[in-house]
């Protein structure tokens, strides 16, 4: 057997072979001619072919019994042992104030964009104000990460009309989400192995983690009896998110802080805990947009989306306030089929000014890119 008491032995071709042929001669007698090219030999071939496809699906049914080689639907069980599920895809959440025509009604369904085409629809009817002015809530179409869109860019109309003269969205479009991948869903599962959802520090990184649509945290914890050099009070915790929605983020909070701790942050919310009103304040990290340029020498089978997937796939490793370190870029493009030799990498924050040098976020930032903001010029 391929499972041993060091593990999983995996059966090489050779040895598969050798055990057809050995099948074969004890079955039929040990002067059947079984050598390469013989009628039993062809047959014992395809037996050797057909054992080690079935040793690798016993690999992988074992190796689906544990976290860290777990897979799929394989792994989304034992992350219920985990007390944990994998994230959805989930729609963008934004805010949008519109100004226009007094008593104009906007009906629910209403489609706004930005100049990159992003999708929004409004969740309900509303009515512009005798002031000119309106606020709605508004959805993404597209259920992903990339429709958390920056303030100031939802401001088109899809289908104009002139009793809206303006629309923006003032904040950042949050809560969108791509479906968990196998990888982030077993890190995520190995941080709660170590750290399970706690009052401390840790314990409520891990609870904010497990919030869907939430990528990273960083917790500023002020212990100290005098503001803290970050401007923090005393004895006060200040935590910086990216990713969710505000009211999942504050449900989590309301459910681990230890009774008592005290909170601090721009955006305020309360929650309700068998009937006690429990305050939680926390701020949302800093999006830093980035723009690169790839100069690429290609070769057959070259894909240019699967370029820009993988600059998005690089930027998701980095934490807030990393050092964004360009030269780490280079193994997920030379891993592409097509790309004889990547000739340099340049990146900008304001998508006109490049470098090749890395970039540090600050503290509370965090970077990302859009497939619009990647070009890929091409030698071949």
């Amino acid at each position: 057997m391929p499972l041993t008491d060091d593990g999983w032995v995996t059966i090489s071709a050779d040895d598969a072979l050798k055990q057809a042929k050995s099948e074969i001669q004890k079955n039929l007698g040990i002067d059947t001619d079984v050598s390469d090219g013989s009628a039993m030999g062809r047959i014992a071939q395809m037996l050797a072919n057909r054992i080690v496809e079935c040793d690798n699906v016993a690999q992988n049914v074992y190796d689906n019994n544990f976290w860290l080689t777990a897979s799929g639907v394989s792994m989304d069980r034992l992350g219920t042992s985990l007390g944990i599920q994998r994230h959805q895809a989930q729609y963008a959440e934004a805010t949008l104030n519109i100004t226009g025509t007094s008593g104009y009604l906007i009906p629910a369904q209403t489609e706004f964009i930005t100049d990159k085409g992003d999708s929004f629809l409004s969740d309900d009817d509303v009515q512009i104000d005798q002031n000119g002015n309106a606020t709605v809530v508004v959805h993404s179409q597209e259920a992903s990460a990339s429709t958390n869109v920056d303030a100031h860019t939802i401001i088109n109309q899809a289908n104009p009309v002139d009793e809206i003269e303006s629309v923006d969205n003032p904040m950042q479009a949050s809560g969108g989400a791509d479906l968990e991948s196998d990888y982030d869903f077993r890190n995520r599962g190995t941080i709660n192995q170590y750290s399970p959802e706690n009052p401390t520090v840790g314990g409520i990184r891990t609870a904010l983690i497990n919030v869907n649509g939430v990528s990273s945290v960083t917790i500023q914890n002020n212990q100290s009896k005098s503001t803290d050099e970050h401007g923090n009070p005393a004895n006060t915790i200040h935590i910086y998110v990216v990713g969710g929605t505000d009211d999942d983020i504050a449900n989590k909070l309301a459910d681990v802080l230890a009774g008592g701790a005290t909170t601090v942050g721009s955006i305020t919310k309360h929650v309700n805990v068998f009937g006690n009103d429990i305050v939680v304040n926390f701020d949302r990290a800093q999006q830093k947009t980035l723009s690169f340029k790839i100069d690429i020498t290609t070769g057959d089978g070259f894909d240019e989306d699967a370029v820009k997937q993988s600059v998005q796939d690089y930027l998701s490793n980095f934490e807030m306030g990393d050092k964004v370190i360009l030269n780490k870029l280079y193994p997920y493009l030379y891993q592409l089929i097509g790309i004889k030799q990547v000739n340099s990498i340049q990146v900008s924050t304001d998508g006109s000014s490049y470098t090749s040098n890395d970039l540090q976020l600050a503290n509370f930032e965090f970077a990302l890119t859009r497939n619009d903001d990647v070009e890929v010029i091409t030698h071949g």
